[in-house]
């Protein structure tokens, strides 16, 4: 059920379990919304585990408010001084740990609702059983009337089935394995009203009419080289696209197939056959296609359901567990000005209480500073690797 948009790509491991996020650098700017909805609400249940938690334990609630930051929103508390550091150490650590505790509860709720999203859906949604177009990447090459449109149902990609996101990969995959181009018997009557490309150099073959019109090769695995006018034909694509295999052909057909030799070697004409639309043709490399849609394997049942409401929730459900996880792992750190600052004092009065006030003092001076150095080594090395 997870959108995937990539193919034949490896991806750099990444051991940070703290990062910065940044619009535009490693936030995609179409799950800003995402993020702005999910950390404004994890700000909010953090800020208010901290006031109830405050009331439940006497102490006084001064204000409670929300700012903005640049672009990343968040949530106050402020907190009677006088009567919060008046009650017990124990008192105190479960005032400030209530904001981390009620992000965890965030986070598993989260995972309990994506766990269980495609039980909620079935009744209105097929799941595995289809491949559908979900949106375009940015500079997607296949978007456009004539191209992909999201709730497409992709069917078959030349002769290979196509049913779930693993067969599009195999069939992608094939596609870039194959030693030859898909090629086709067009009839020898076909052949002969079509004309030759106007010019061919090493580097492009042209034909009249670029739009309609590619360059074909007569007999591609003939062992004389085809690269001369006399065994190029310009034709169209998508009415060579009609006609059987050549492992039929039969005396009055010729085989031809896409020519390009003036191209990358991994170039090839992919025929993308839809549920109740004509084929969509790409000529290109398979993973520039795979890179430019986002597809997924869940469909509405009806006409009248939105298509990108699962991944929406998907989505949303993904970024409600990462960034109020986060939120949570960043305030329980011992470090200044967060909520493990205040944390860690409570634990060391309660587990050094048998000790001086000095000598808890130099207890926590050394545990915040040990936290603070850690979160901000991790923070810069986080940067640095953006940076590169």
């Amino acid at each position: 059920m997870v959108p995937i948009n990539t193919l034949l790509r490896t991806q750099k491991s990444d051991d940070q379990i703290l990062k910065p996020v940044i619009p535009g650098v490693n936030l995609p700017k179409k799950d800003l919304g995402y993020y702005l909805v999910t950390i404004f609400i994890s700000a909010l249940v953090h800020e208010f585990g901290h006031a109830v938690a405050a009331v439940r334990e006497s102490v006084r609630i001064n204000g409670f408010g929300m700012f903005v930051f640049v672009i990343y929103p968040g949530a106050f508390v402020d907190m009677h001084s006088e009567t919060l550091f008046a009650v017990s150490a124990w008192k105190q650590l479960k005032i400030f740990c209530a904001g981390v505790w009620h992000n965890l509860v965030v986070v598993l709720i989260g995972a309990l609702m994506l766990y269980s999203l495609p039980t909620t859906l079935r009744p209105f949604y097929t799941l595995n059983e289809n491949l559908v177009i979900v949106s375009h990447t940015e500079n997607s090459v296949v978007s456009g009337e004539s191209g992909l449109i999201p709730g497409d149902i992709v069917t078959q990609i030349n002769d290979c089935k196509v049913s779930s996101i693993l067969s599009w990969r195999n069939c992608l995959t094939l596609a870039l394995d194959s030693d030859t181009m898909m090629s086709y018997a067009v009839p020898q009557s076909v052949m002969d009203v079509q004309s030759h490309p106007t010019s061919l150099t090493e580097k492009d073959c042209v034909c009249g009419d670029t739009d309609n019109h590619i360059c074909f090769q007569r007999n591609p695995l003939a062992v004389s080289p085809p690269n001369s006018k006399e065994n190029l034909i310009c034709l169209k694509a998508r009415e060579v696209i009609i006609y059987s295999p050549c492992k039929e052909l039969s005396p009055s057909t010729v085989c031809v197939a896409p020519y390009i030799g003036h191209l990358n070697n991994k170039t090839r004409l992919l025929v993308l056959y839809r549920t109740k639309k004509p084929p969509v043709l790409f000529f290109g490399h398979p993973a520039e296609l795979h890179l430019s849609v986002i597809i997924g394997e869940v469909v509405p049942r009806f006409s009248w359901i939105p298509l990108f409401l699962p991944y929406t929730l998907e989505n949303l459900f993904k970024y409600f567990i990462s960034l109020s996880g986060a939120l949570a792992l960043l305030n329980i750190v011992p470090c200044y000005a967060l909520d493990g600052q205040y944390i860690a004092k409570a634990v060391t009065d309660i587990v050094f209480k048998n000790f001086t006030a000095d000598q808890r003092e130099i207890i926590l001076t050394l545990s915040v500073l040990c936290g603070t150095l850690l979160l901000v080594v991790n923070v810069a090395l986080a940067m640095y690797n953006l940076l590169l």
